[in-house]
């Protein structure tokens, strides 16, 4: 009996998941603004971003969760610096 092998192209690599805006709690955001103060609290800085293929964080900021989008904010000023669509921690899914 032949040995089948199905090749398969990786296209999470090909995907940009990267948002210049989104909305959160009825407010459009863009990168650049300022997050609010509960997105700094501890409960909402997310330590497992290797899981969520996410890239690691710059230095000086973390990922964190606003209503569907991962968001990378900056500590120093609280400013958004990166978005993400939360469609990157399933990619395999959406094929």
């Amino acid at each position: 009996m032949p040995l089948m092998v199905c090749a398969s192209t990786n296209n999470d690599e090909q995907r940009n998941y990267d948002l210049k805006n989104f909305t959160s709690n009825y407010h459009k955001y863009n990168i650049g603004d300022i997050a609010h103060d509960i997105n700094f609290t501890p409960d909402y800085e997310i330590k497992a971003w290797r899981i969520r293929h996410l890239p690691m964080p710059k230095a000086g900021a973390f990922w964190s969760y606003m209503d569907g989008t991962y968001v990378m904010l900056r500590k120093s000023d609280r400013r958004i610096i990166s978005a993400k669509s939360s469609d990157i921690f399933y990619p395999r899914m959406i094929d």
